[in-house]
């Protein structure tokens, strides 16, 4: 909803996304890190929205091998739950590898 306009339209759900800005390689640990920072800059301003919003922190995760997976340590996690974050994890399973007929 817009304050410049009060009679437009209420949307029941938004996300705002934003990258770690480390390379997809990086792990996972380190990604979730920047964000972090990134969210106790601004700290103040989740805890307002948190009186009206869910808040989550959105993790994507895949592999090449079928294998994978992270630690995400406990001070780690402490510092999202001082945020008043949620963590959800979403995993993308590998393609499945496609073989045609001439190989």
């Amino acid at each position: 909803m817009s304050s410049r306009n009060p009679s437009s339209a209420r949307r029941e759900t938004s996300v705002w996304l934003r990258r770690s800005g480390l390379p997809d390689d990086s792990d996972l640990t380190d990604h979730v890190r920047a964000l972090v920072e990134l969210a106790t800059a601004h700290r103040h301003q989740l805890a307002g929205l948190s009186a009206d919003c869910d808040l989550e922190l959105w993790l994507g995760f895949g592999s090449e091998n079928g294998q994978g997976g992270c630690v995400l340590p406990a001070d780690l996690l402490a510092e999202v739950g001082a945020l008043g974050l949620d963590i959800v994890l979403d995993l993308y399973p590998p393609e499945p590898i496609t073989t045609d007929a001439s190989g």
